[in-house]
């Protein structure tokens, strides 16, 4: 995989989760509890709106429009490893390993990424996608 390529999707990776965080943020302290020590948090149904904010940004949007805001900015989309467009189920199953992607600071993705023959991370393996760049 070219390396310019990787720097995109680092940069889109981290836009997008700047893009989640913020709102996730800014909801859990607009609708959250304070606690004594001022920490805001929610529970129960009060934290669905999260789940489904990332549910919406990152599985929906990306299966509707083939890249989340972060890809689009960087001329990236996702694609199934034939280059046909992705579903629904391709972005859920690509996000459904988001969790060990990204735990250790990216670095399964990163590993993932530079070794695999067409630049996949571990959810993109497991999908069968991958990220190629778009053509505006």
């Amino acid at each position: 995989m070219k390396s310019i390529i990787l720097r995109k999707r680092i940069f889109a990776c981290l836009l997008d989760y700047l893009i989640y965080f913020t709102v996730s943020i800014f909801y859990v302290i607009y609708f959250g509890n304070k606690d004594h020590e001022g920490t805001y948090s929610v529970n129960g149904l009060k934290a669905l709106p999260v789940f489904l904010f990332w549910l919406l940004y990152f599985i929906i949007v990306e299966s509707l429009f083939k890249a989340t805001l972060g890809h689009y900015l960087l001329n990236l989309k996702v694609v199934q490893i034939d280059n046909k467009e992705i579903g629904l189920k391709n972005s859920f199953k690509r996000h459904l390993i988001d969790i060990i992607d990204f735990s250790f600071f990216g670095l399964p993705a990163y590993i993932s990424v530079k070794n695999s023959e067409k630049g996949q991370r571990l959810g993109d393996l497991f999908a069968k996608t991958t990220i190629i760049e778009s053509k505006k």
